[in-house]
């Protein structure tokens, strides 16, 4: 049976089921967003069992130790990678701004692909550097990682609120 994928739609679907036609709509601006809800969701996880709670609620409980060794896995990576995808976050963020400047040029401002991607840098910027402070946050606070979301709503209303105070 062959499984080349590439260009084979009967094989691909055979293969894959319906899940490539939600990998052929994931864009290079949605790929990191999804990343950072997996990451949000397995730090959450972590810093949950990881807490006194989950001990009071379920007495005894134990990850088993295949579980337990790809967790640690995973978390070394992260531990791994962190500074690097901190480096990526920073790098991608100045080459945005910097490329943006090339969508004021007239003759490369008529191009869809230039206007969508050149700026592309600030949002895989953005989206690093929050992957990045979230395993921050959840390495230095633990189980308070929980309520980072909230905390960064309820700032966000609070700058909203002072900028209705002062333009007016």
């Amino acid at each position: 049976m062959d499984y080349n994928i590439n260009g084979n739609d009967e094989v691909e679907q055979r293969v894959l089921g319906g899940g490539m036609s939600v990998v052929k709509k994931l864009n290079p601006f949605i790929v990191l967003q999804v990343l950072w809800i997996i990451e949000i969701y397995y730090l959450g996880l972590n810093a949950i069992m990881n807490s006194q709670i989950l001990k009071e609620i379920i007495p005894g409980f134990k990850l088993p130790s295949l579980v337990q060794q790809y967790n640690c896995l995973i978390l070394n990576w992260f531990n791994e990678w962190e500074e690097f995808v901190l480096f990526l976050a920073i790098g991608m963020l100045i080459c945005g701004f910097m490329f943006a400047i090339i969508r004021g040029i007239p003759s490369m401002s008529q191009y869809k692909i230039i206007n969508s991607y050149c700026v592309y840098g600030v949002d895989a910027g953005t989206w690093l550097l929050l992957i990045v402070l979230n395993y921050w946050f959840y390495k230095h606070i633990g189980i308070m990682f929980l309520l980072v979301p909230s905390i960064v709503f309820l700032l966000y209303k609070i700058i909203l609120e002072i900028k209705k105070y002062f333009i007016k």
